[in-house]
């Protein structure tokens, strides 16, 4: 059973998969979202700060935190990876509007 600390972190990595959800929806360009991209992902981002602590779980307890942990990783990089394809898909569409 996951105890207080394994708790807090799943708890801690869920809620800044909250915020990055709301700062996504305002990212508006690139650079924008390779700012958050660096913000939660990077190397000393929010996310990746809270991955650094898994060591002082128990090691039973590790294996959880690590499964949840990629999961919602894999979370945050497809919405980047989505959120990208749109900006894409808005800029083409507003340059056809543009150009006719």
């Amino acid at each position: 059973m996951a105890n207080t600390t394994t708790d807090a972190l799943l708890s801690a990595v869920e809620e800044q998969l909250a915020k990055f959800r709301a700062d996504l929806g305002e990212a508006l360009d690139d650079a924008s979202l390779y700012d958050l991209k660096v913000r939660y992902l990077g190397k000393k981002g929010s996310v990746t700060a809270l991955r650094k602590q898994m060591g002082g779980l128990a090691p039973e307890e590790r294996k959880a935190f690590g499964q949840r942990f990629n999961a919602i990783k894999g979370q945050l990089e497809a919405e980047l990876a989505a959120r990208g394809a749109e900006l894409v898909a808005q800029d083409r569409k507003s340059t056809r509007l543009n150009s006719s």
